[in-house]
């Protein structure tokens, strides 16, 4: 689970309904929302800094991508778009304007920052031993 920055809702995950999604609902367990629908797995959301954004792991390609929705559930995009990877474990920069998460792009894993304003992606890792997990603490 994941807490929002207020902590007024949790975002988890459940197979309820049959297949991994994303569902969201209120900290004292009421107005439970799912917000993804796909025949593939959708994972690991994390709370942008404002609230405004949920980014998630989804194998809706073929391969692990991270993806990127309103809070509500709205507009949800691919924002790795690496068919060559998996991407997993993503989570916020402070200002709300990167992600930090870990993927085999290089052949190892590695952890990555991706700018969401341009696009860019770079490796701070770039080690021979498997980097994952990250986690942005201020």
């Amino acid at each position: 689970p994941a807490w929002s920055p207020d902590g007024s809702k949790i975002a988890f995950v459940s197979e309820r309904d049959g297949n991994l999604e994303i569902y969201v609902l209120e900290s004292d367990g009421s107005q439970e929302i799912r917000l993804t629908f796909n025949d593939t797995l959708d994972l690991s959301p994390a709370w942008s800094p404002d609230g405004s954004q949920i980014a998630f792991e989804s194998y809706r390609q073929g391969n692990m991508e991270i993806y990127a929705m309103n809070a509500d559930g709205s507009e949800q995009r691919n924002v790795t778009n690496y068919p060559l990877a998996d991407d997993h474990g993503p989570t916020w920069s402070e200002d709300g304007l990167g992600l930090v998460f870990y993927s085999n792009r290089e052949g190892g894993w590695d952890l990555y920052f991706m700018n969401l304003v341009t696009g860019e992606v770079s490796n701070l890792t770039n080690s021979p031993v498997p980097q994952q997990e990250p986690f942005w603490h201020s």
